[in-house]
């Protein structure tokens, strides 16, 4: 038998012997079919099961709800594909030294004031799936010690803390704090909403914490991600929609602008992308690959460093550019009788692409220009 042991909290049993007989009904029914073990389990109603095994378990369907505790110790658990693991209403999935192996499309989702505890613990994918990993949600919490997950989101109030762990992916776009201490992180991707957030001192992607400095009128109240002594593999990427973004001294992946500002000083970044009502003031600054795609466009940029500036789909654009390097500048189809002016001034640019609709005045000055393409 793969079950050693179970055991049922007092937390399980109450005075209500309906609740009793039922999950006694549902263990007796996990034991029969054991090893296959590949039925549903539904937990709630203050009920509480431990689980020790040495063998591995396959389930259909897993949901716990109701204040409901499942502990698993030295377990492995397999998921069919798409199953999607729930922990909600105030329950709790604590796992010790254990395992969950996850299909394409499954994952684990905990809201609703739930937890989720691992310790020594490790949730991945099985072959070449995507990174199997949890969704938090709601006011929900997740704790990690020493331990592997593929891929973390959090979102509404969710909080995380991590400790001497693992994450693939660390996506937030939650209220609550994450907090990393002693991890490493493949790669962090942030999202702000109404917010100005502040990213400094940061070169190389290694950083101590990360953290918004204020919130504007009507936003949501403002948040925190530490990360100390914490290894990024990546630098992170920022996503920030109606808000501003100040980056000085800081190296990032990605920066995603949605009817944002950006100010950036001495700032590396690999894309940056601009749509809506957005402007981009850079200075000293790198982007490899600089869009601004279906908006209108403000962009003032001095001393910067490009292998590609793609501008198309415009309502309005200013672009001024000075002291600027890049390989490739293509200005592409504006709406007619839209506010429109280029200025390039002391500038190199190995190719510049115009169309039929391109913006106009273009006005040279001291630039350096080695195809024009019309």
């Amino acid at each position: 038998m793969g079950f050693t042991k179970i055991k049922l909290p007092a937390r399980g049993f109450n005075t209500d012997l309906t609740k009793k007989l039922g999950l006694l009904f549902i263990i007796a029914g996990m034991l029969s079919l054991h090893p296959a073990f590949s039925r549903s389990l539904d937990l709630s109603l203050d009920s509480g099961l431990h689980v020790w095994s040495d063998e591995k378990l396959g389930l259909n369907s897993l949901h716990l709800g109701g204040n409901a505790t499942l502990r698993l110790v030295g377990t492995s658990l397999e998921a069919p594909q798409g199953l999607n693991i729930r922990v909600s209403d105030n329950a709790l999935l604590e796992l010790i030294d254990s395992n969950i192996t996850l299909r394409e499309g499954g994952g684990i989702q905990i809201g609703d004031n739930a937890a989720l505890l691992l310790t020594r613990s490790t949730i991945h994918s099985q072959g070449d799936s995507p990174p199997g990993g949890i969704g938090a949600a709601s006011t929900s919490s997740l704790y990690l010690n020493s331990s592997q997950v593929g891929f973390i989101r959090l979102a509404g109030a969710a909080s995380l803390q991590a400790f001497q762990s693992q994450i693939g992916e660390l996506a937030s776009r939650s209220t609550g704090p994450a907090a990393s201490y002693g991890c490493q992180i493949s790669h962090l991707r942030l999202f702000y909403e109404s917010s100005e957030v502040a990213i400094n001192d940061t070169t190389n992607g290694f950083l101590e914490d990360f953290n918004q400095s204020q919130t504007v009128v009507g936003a949501p109240n403002p948040f925190q991600v530490q990360l100390v002594n914490t290894t990024l593999l990546q630098s992170p990427s920022i996503v920030l929609l109606q808000g501003t973004l100040h980056t000085s001294n800081t190296s990032l992946t990605s920066i995603t602008l949605v009817d944002s500002a950006l100010r950036a000083v001495n700032t590396n970044a690999t894309s940056l992308y601009l749509t809506g009502y957005s402007w981009a003031e850079l200075q000293n600054t790198t982007a490899t690959r600089l869009t601004a795609y279906l908006g209108d466009f403000n962009l003032i940029l001095q001393n910067t460093r490009h292998d590609e500036v793609y501008i198309d789909e415009t309502l309005g654009l200013n672009l001024k550019a000075v002291g600027v390097d890049t390989g490739l500048l293509r200005l592409g189809w504006t709406y007619p009788d839209t506010p429109q002016n280029v200025e390039l001034i002391n500038s190199s640019i190995n190719e510049l692409h115009l169309w039929m609709y391109s913006p106009q005045p273009i006005q040279l000055q001291g630039v350096h220009l080695g195809n024009l393409t019309l």
